[in-house]
């Protein structure tokens, strides 16, 4: 058997025992009573059945790749994501009582951007190239329709703290499995490819900085089973917060540490005072971690080459950060001329040129020149840049509205400091790059959930409850 098709047989295997995992996993306490055949019953079933189908959508959504296309990464994980949108959207169907049983504010924040998005598509031309968006990329107006829907499913199948936690619990298995990869490539175990991306680590994701901002999304919730997991989830969790960390590490992100920086000082800030043991146990780790890149020298060579790509963030003539900084200017002149619904979904490459020439110096247009650029690497100004002002008010409300009533509801202060630092770290992420299928899509789902939890006035009453 070929390798590529062996690799699709392994990601059809592994869906299936995923799927088979999370549906046992979430007869919890709040699932106890088998269903019934009353209607409330059959709801019961689908929405079991629906949190099944979400969790296997994040996490092939992350790990799966197609050796067998020219774009091994962007498409088919957005054939993965459209597609279990597309059966989550079924299941809530079946499943009756309509879409949300309550509305929230929220909710309506989520319809809004949504419908002003479908507006910015329909106005500007190329519906076609705008639905599914830039090559390599897919990020038009399907993955708007697709995050509404991971949204929406992530509503009505996640209504308590309890379950909340079996979620983040996938997530980090997924973010687990992404970041061992990593670290495996960086060995030269890769058995895929015998490549780096200039010497950079991107696992199954594709990019070195996406695979960055989906890694930050996973040190908080490893953090979170640390300290409040059972003792197997415990000594799980740890060794994926090393892993994870390790290959942050070898993505040598800018972008990525800074968020991950962010996540840790919110996590430690927010989070209850730990105790002795934990303390003492936290600094053994972090003294064999020191240990382990002094005595080993390719890990010292790492940890040395990342600290000098972090601090280079500050410096006006780095190379990088002044094709940045260019873009974004850029890209704000083409917002200022069409602010109500931007130039239209994933057309910036096209607009990119004329407004380049128009705003840059010959020498930074040089720079620009022999590149075609996809996106702002900026995922606000791209919501600004493709469906306009009124488009990106809609989703930072959203974002704001959730945030704050998650931070007003009652809970064990681990898990919500846990949230509002995975929450804070990807929108710091997203200030460097361009919006991926699988960052964005926990996302979403983790904004529907802490609605949901907020709006059924769950809260995590034991640890052992879970």
């Amino acid at each position: 058997m070929a390798w590529p098709d062996m690799v699709r047989t392994y990601d059809a295997v592994r869906t299936a025992a995923i799927m088979g995992a999370v549906i046992e996993s979430t007869e919890t306490r709040e699932w106890e009573a088998p269903p019934s055949a009353s209607p409330a019953g059959w709801s019961q079933l689908m929405e079991r059945l629906g949190f099944a189908v979400l969790v296997v959508t994040l996490i092939a959504v992350m790990v799966v790749i197609d050796t067998g296309h020219e774009d091994v990464f962007a498409r088919i994980k957005l054939r993965v994501a459209f597609l279990g949108a597309g059966a989550l959207a079924v299941i809530l169907v079946l499943a009756g009582g309509g879409l949300l049983r309550r509305r929230h504010l929220a909710d309506w924040l989520v319809l809004g951007y949504v419908a002003w998005s479908g507006l910015a598509w329909v106005v500007a031309p190329d519906l076609g190239d705008q639905w599914w968006g830039e090559r390599f990329q897919f990020q038009g107006m399907g993955s708007v329709v697709t995050y509404a829907l991971l949204y929406l499913a992530a509503r009505r199948c996640v209504a308590t703290s309890g379950q909340l936690v079996s979620l983040l619990w996938w997530v980090l298995a997924g973010g687990t499995f992404l970041a061992t990869y990593g670290v495996l490539q960086r060995a030269d175990l890769d058995p895929v490819w015998d490549t780096l991306l200039d010497g950079r680590v991107f696992s199954t994701i594709g990019n070195p900085n996406t695979l960055a901002s989906v890694l930050v999304l996973m040190l908080p919730l490893s953090y979170y089973f640390v300290r409040r997991g059972s003792v197997p989830q415990r000594a799980v969790a740890a060794v994926a917060a090393v892993s994870i960390a390790v290959a942050l590490v070898f993505t040598a992100s800018r972008g990525g540490f800074i968020a991950a920086a962010v996540g840790v000082i919110i996590f430690v800030t927010l989070g209850p005072r730990p105790s002795r043991r934990e303390v003492e146990t936290a600094a053994a780790g972090v003294l064999v971690l020191v240990a382990l890149v002094i005595a080993v020298s390719p890990l010292r060579t790492e940890v040395t080459s990342a600290w000098d790509r972090a601090l280079s963030t500050f410096d006006s003539s780095d190379e990088s950060r002044r094709f940045h900084v260019d873009g974004w200017n850029v890209t704000l002149a083409m917002v200022v001329d069409h602010p109500l619904v931007g130039v239209g979904h994933e057309r910036f490459p096209v607009e990119f040129p004329a407004y380049r020439d128009r705003e840059l110096s010959d020498e930074a247009i040089a720079r620009f020149a022999p590149y075609r650029l996809e996106s702002p690497h900026n995922v606000p100004l791209a919501i600004a840049v493709g469906a306009g002002l009124p488009a990106l008010a809609l989703y930072l409300s959203l974002v704001a509205v959730t945030f704050a009533a998650w931070i007003r509801h009652p809970l064990e202060r681990t898990l919500q400091a846990a949230i509002v630092a995975v929450v804070a770290s990807h929108l710091v992420a997203d200030m460097f790059v361009t919006a991926d299928l699988s960052s964005a899509s926990v996302f979403w789902v983790l904004l529907g959930a802490m609605v949901s939890v907020v709006q059924t006035g769950s809260s995590v009453q034991a640890d052992s409850d879970h």
